[in-house]
């Protein structure tokens, strides 16, 4: 497009070789999606210029659905564009000659995703027939053609050529080794049809659209998720450890004859490992047709994880009723294609699959039909935030990935312990019992230093520890919770030190490890860290936490929060 509206603009689209027929007809040994992309323009063309498009003899000889649907969109008498009409590919899906198998050709539904994006990038420079002369007048779009037959060559040497070039990606590599394998040595013929053209249809798209349509990053996308999704996997079987240090994904594939390798054969992919992959790029496709909807471009992930989290600079939080999200991003399958997960992230990367693949759209979304879904989220999120200990200790994540199953299905009361932290994990219990209050507190939870952990705050009462159905408990956590948002405001992070100093002027609310209560030793004060409040304020055993509740007891907070004067010989001077 650029260079048709430049003055002086030239395009070159590299070397395309080939030889030609018997019948005088070129054929290309490289070159055809550049080729059928140019066939397609000037498709485009010639239809918005009422141009007879019989002309453009354009065949796939190998394939025969190919080849009609070529003949039927070039054949006026059996498709004819309007230009005011529908996008050009559903015109072309509505003609007489459309048929169902087509849908199973990958080249087919790629030339047509391929018109779409043609039609809107050239719709304007289209009209009155301005693009075709653009084409045909001095066209600056060109290519190279080395005809083997010409120059007596043989095709050997455009593999010889070809294999100097850019040589095959890891991604390439393993998912030719992956397909063969499947085939091969798994012996399922169909799954491997299967994965083969989910990959290269689906599931590129989606990978694509993720990555902003950078085709530079995209084999690098595929084997990073591939790792991610490997990793997940092999923690859901029982594995305490994952191989994030695989020379290469073939690694986990079986070795070929006389090949050194250090993975064990219990690593190696298996069928249902397979299908779990494909599943789970499936259950994420399915938002696909999301973001052919969104004027603003933004991807399918990005549109519908946007509506169940978000993320904010906020230390309150922005009184959204989403939940917001601290430490992991809102779309983690863009996260999963460009890094390495961390385990919160590998969770709730589990917990977002789960989800879809077990509720519709408007379950999880919609605010009233989505609430059961959504306060599991809420859980998961609560949990993954205040479990830093255990998220860190591998042999944990294969029982909280099905703690995640079990949340999400509803059934948190049924769970008589768990691996996540004891003290969220008991108190994501006791929230569930008393579902209208909770959700009272959900701007509270939304606090950059709570985050989800508010039972520190609540009195303790016989009856259990976070007794919310106690009036005089919820009424007391709330003003405390209310005390915390006066002091710690959407300023607090930058005025820390001010804070820091103004309550050590008022009290001490250091404190103490339960093993030194009786000598009054080992009493900790943190250092000039924002996150060091969470320490503070979140329930600790190891530690007497009591002096910052009293403190807050005993603070107004209609009085400015300001530096009292202390004696020099204080220690908290």
């Amino acid at each position: 497009y650029s260079t048709l509206i430049a003055p002086e603009g030239e395009m070159i689209l590299d070397v395309v070789y080939g030889s030609h027929n018997e019948n005088g007809n070129f054929e290309p040994l490289d070159g055809q999606q550049r080729l059928t992309t140019l066939f397609l323009l000037y498709l485009y063309a010639a239809s918005s210029a009422d141009i007879d498009p019989s002309s453009l003899i354009f065949r796939y000889s190998t394939r025969d659905n190919t080849t009609v649907f070529c003949e039927s969109i070039t054949n006026p008498q059996l498709f004819k564009y309007d230009r005011n009409g529908d996008k050009i590919s559903e015109q072309i899906t509505d003609c007489a000659f459309w048929r169902s198998s087509f849908q199973d050709d990958p080249s087919i539904m790629s030339m047509l995703v391929v018109l779409d994006k043609i039609e809107a990038k050239f719709k304007d420079l289209a009209a009155d027939g301005d693009l075709w002369r653009r084409l045909n007048n001095d066209c600056r779009i060109k290519f190279y053609c080395l005809d083997f037959e010409k120059f007596g060559l043989s095709d050997d040497l455009y593999i010889k050529m070809n294999s100097r070039g850019k040589g095959l990606t890891e991604y390439e590599i393993f998912k030719s080794q992956l397909e063969k394998y499947i085939d091969v040595a798994l012996g399922d013929k169909e799954l491997m049809y299967e994965f083969a053209k989910k990959f290269d249809t689906d599931f590129t798209d989606l990978v694509w659209s993720e990555q902003l349509y950078n085709k530079d990053v995209i084999d690098d996308s595929f084997v990073m998720l591939f790792r991610n999704l490997l990793a997940i996997r092999n923690f859901k079987r029982g594995r305490t450890a994952y191989l994030e240090n695989l020379r290469s994904l073939s690694d986990y594939l079986p070795p070929k004859e006389n090949e050194e390798r250090e993975v064990i054969p219990s690593w190696y992919i298996e069928k249902d490992d397979v299908e779990f992959i494909v599943h789970f790029l499936d259950t994420f496709h399915s938002l696909f047709s999301l973001a052919e909807q969104d004027p603003d471009g933004r991807t399918a992930n990005d549109i519908f994880w946007s509506k169940v989290f978000y993320q904010t600079l906020s230390v309150l939080g922005d009184g959204d009723d989403r939940i917001r999200l601290f430490t992991t991003d809102i779309n983690l399958f863009r996260t999963a294609c460009n890094k390495m997960l961390k385990n919160p992230e590998r969770i709730m990367f589990y917990a977002q699959y789960y989800a879809l693949s077990k509720h519709t759209y408007e379950e999880i979304s919609d605010p009233e039909k989505g609430v059961p879904v959504l306060r599991a989220l809420r859980h998961i999120r609560n949990l993954v935030e205040n479990s830093d200990d255990e998220l860190a200790r591998p042999d944990n994540i294969a029982a909280l990935l099905t703690e995640v199953e079990t949340i999400l299905d509803g059934a948190i009361d049924s769970m008589a312990k768990s691996k996540f932290n004891t003290n969220q994990f008991e108190e994501e219990k006791s929230k569930e019992e008393n579902l209208s209050r909770w959700e009272s507190l959900y701007h509270y939870e939304s606090h950059d230093i709570l985050r989800g952990a508010l039972s520190l705050l609540a009195p303790q009462t016989n009856v259990k520890p976070f007794d919310i159905d106690d009036d005089s408990v919820y009424d007391t956590l709330t003003s405390r919770l209310n005390k915390i948002c006066c002091i710690f405001d959407d300023n607090s992070a930058q005025n820390d030190h001010c804070i820091r100093a103004a309550l050590l002027s008022h009290g001490d609310f250091g404190r103490i490890s339960n093993t030194h209560l009786n000598t009054g030793r080992a009493c900790y004060m943190y250092g000039r860290m924002f996150s060091s409040w969470r320490l503070l304020l979140t329930k600790n055993r190891v530690y007497d936490q009591s002096r910052i509740l009293a403190f807050l007891d005993s603070f107004d907070t209609s009085q400015p929060l300001s530096i009292q004067d202390l004696p020099i010989t204080d220690w908290r001077f």
